[in-house]
């Protein structure tokens, strides 16, 4: 079907076309409530450098240089403990903790076959520090907001686990701090939106294809039974005016004139037209069967 066909079936259906926009419309509004929004929360753990690396007073232990001025140093460190926070092991190691009511809720929906709950560990683009950015998706704010604060935990445990076997003093070891972490998180809507144009695009264009597949099939219809009752009757003069003066009854009156399989069939006592020749018949056949007394005109050859 060509668009310019589809456009005056659509145009002829107006009604339909109605009937799909508003089913089309109550799909999308449908699959949005169905769907739901996601939330989502964003959190971010600082590496600091060991004390030992920044100048110590004498006598007191504490620190007369700036850690902040240090952190150039710490991004490989931060590589290896992101790679090892975002590890499968970390995942599971989550999965099998317990924990409160709301720790217990999130892990549930962790730790299914398809968790609703994802998450990321990546460093922070938008700065050159030493930054480990934990990006959290659930479908309720209790569970991002939870989830959030245990992967986040798992950075200082990364660490811990990871210069353990090096029987390092404490004051050379690498720590974090927590820079941020969302309190309350955003709301996130795109999966919605999607859903719900793919859904209502669907039933739109179904629809309309639709539409023009009906258009079509009346339109079939109404054009064969057009041409079965407009079918050509063949013209052997009987309407045209005789030289005589008087003129025929027309062809459609089945009182007067009627046809049979040998001719045009005329009453007996009516006159010929001019230039035409008849035969008297008698018990002629008609199309129904009835016979049929009377002359028939026979075309002139």
């Amino acid at each position: 079907m060509q668009v310019g066909d589809l456009l005056l079936a659509m145009r002829r259906r107006w009604y339909l076309v109605l009937a799909v926009v508003l089913v089309a419309v109550a799909a999308t509004l449908g699959t949005v409530w169905l769907v739901g929004p996601t939330y989502e929360a964003k959190g971010a753990m600082l590496l600091i450098p060991p004390g030992a690396t920044v100048q110590q007073r004498l006598g007191t232990g504490a620190s007369t240089g700036n850690p902040y001025l240090a952190l150039s140093g710490l991004t490989q460190a931060r590589d290896v403990v992101i790679r090892s926070v975002g590890a499968q092991a970390t995942r599971l190691e989550i999965c099998e903790r317990s924990g409160d009511a709301a720790y217990e809720a999130m892990r549930k929906d962790l730790c299914l076959g398809r968790p609703t709950i994802s998450y990321e560990v990546t460093p922070d683009f938008d700065s050159s520090a030493p930054v480990v950015l934990v990006t959290v998706e659930a479908d309720t704010a209790m569970d991002a907001v939870t989830a959030l604060t245990v992967v986040m935990d798992q950075v200082p445990v990364a660490l811990t686990d990871l210069q353990s076997s090096l029987n390092l003093r404490p004051k050379t070891s690498i720590t974090s701090i927590s820079v941020m972490a969302d309190r309350v998180p955003q709301v996130v809507r795109k999966d919605q939106v999607r859903a719900g144009v793919v859904a209502g695009g669907g039933v739109l264009a179904v629809g309309i294809l639709l539409i023009g597949l009906i258009d079509g099939t009346f339109s079939t219809m109404w054009e064969r039974r057009r041409s079965h009752r407009e079918r050509p009757v063949p013209d052997w003069g009987l309407n045209s005016e005789a030289d005589n003066g008087w003129t025929l009854p027309a062809i459609s009156d089945a009182d007067s004139v009627e046809h049979s399989a040998q001719g045009w069939i005329l009453p007996a006592n009516s006159p010929l037209p001019s230039g035409q020749e008849g035969e008297t018949t008698a018990g002629g056949g008609s199309t129904d069967g009835a016979p049929l007394n009377g002359r028939r005109l026979v075309q002139r050859r």
